[in-house]
Parts: C-alpha cells; sequence; structure tokens
C-alpha cells in the first residue's frame, strides 16, 4: 500500500467506484488568488480562491498543516498560485492536489495599512464573485488593486476606485 492508505499512490476515495461518476470528475488546472483559509481539522484548511475561469472555487487542502506536506507553506491569502485540484460535481468542495505560488506580495504580510485594504478588496469579491461562472474581469481588478498595494502600500484613493471600478462590472 502507498501513502494515505492507497495502492500504488493512489488514495482509495479518488477511485471512482459504481454510481459515483458525478461525485469523482477530473483533475482540473487553473490560476487563482486566495481570497480566504479557514481552519478545516487540525492538519488541513478550507480555502476560498477567485480564478478567472471558474469564478469563486473553494479547495480544501487535506493535511496541508503536516511538517511533511507538499502544501505547507505554498498558498496563504492574497498569494496568486497555480492550481491543481480534483473537481468535485456535488458538493462544490474541490480536494486540493497541488499549489504553486506565483506572486506572495510579501508587503502585505509587514504592513498592516496594505493588508487592511488588501483584506476589503478579497472580501468584497469573496462576497460578489459566482461559483462556476467565469469572472475574468473581478480576477483581473483583484490582481490590480493587490499588486498596486504591494508595490505602493496603502494609499487613501485606492478603496474608492475599487469600489467604483467594482462597480462598473
Amino acid at each position: 500500500m502507498g501513502e494515505g492508505g492507497g495502492f500504488g499512490g493512489t488514495a482509495l476515495e479518488d477511485i471512482p467506484t459504481a454510481g459515483t461518476e458525478l461525485s469523482c470528475s477530473m483533475i482540473d488546472k487553473t490560476r487563482a488568488i486566495a481570497l480566504r483559509v479557514y481552519p478545516f481539522s487540525t492538519t488541513s484548511h478550507v480555502i476560498v480562491w477567485l480564478t478567472p475561469d471558474r469564478g469563486r472555487l473553494v479547495t480544501t487542502a487535506k493535511g496541508a498543516q503536516r511538517p511533511r506536506s507538499l502544501l505547507l507553506g505554498q498558498y496563504d491569502t492574497f498569494y496568486t498560485c497555480e492550481l491543481l485540484f480534483y473537481a468535485r460535481e456535488i458538493n462544490g468542495l474541490h480536494v486540493l492536489k497541488e499549489c504553486e505560488p506565483f506572486e506572495t506580495r510579501p508587503r502585505l504580510r509587514s504592513d498592516w495599512r496594505a493588508t487592511a485594504m488588501a483584506s476589503y478588496a478579497s472580501d468584497m469579491l469573496a462576497r460578489v464573485a459566482l461559483e462556476h461562472h467565469p469572472q475574468e474581469e473581478l480576477y483581473n481588478l483583484l490582481t490590480t488593486g493587490l499588486d498596486f498595494v504591494a508595490a505602493a502600500g496603502a494609499r487613501p484613493p485606492l478603496l474608492p476606485w475599487f469600489d467604483l471600478a467594482l462597480l462598473r462590472i
């Protein structure tokens, strides 16, 4: 038996059985920005992402807090990442398989004003973005806003600009 109780490295829950064709779909790949990270158990997280091609996407990162996990340190709020996940059709809670960060925006971890502005933008889009609908304009708006705050810090005109740009979409 391989890691995780599977055979040959494949976990048992990933092997489709009779009558589960809809619950276990395919492996999908997309670029996404982490909007929220919630604890799911002592070693796992639920992550809410915004993607340009799938809209809002919710994944579980099973065992992400274990010391030898491949996901440890690969995602956090405001990171732009490339995701590889098992798409689940029924309950909408997808399983994260791999995550590679492209943009970490370190300033958002050291400047509390910049973090507050980025949190406002992420929270607003987490509330408005739809699941299973392409949201490229929202994704681009958030990318532009986060990149600006990460580069220039907190600037008062950013929030009204963000709100007006969101209303135009």
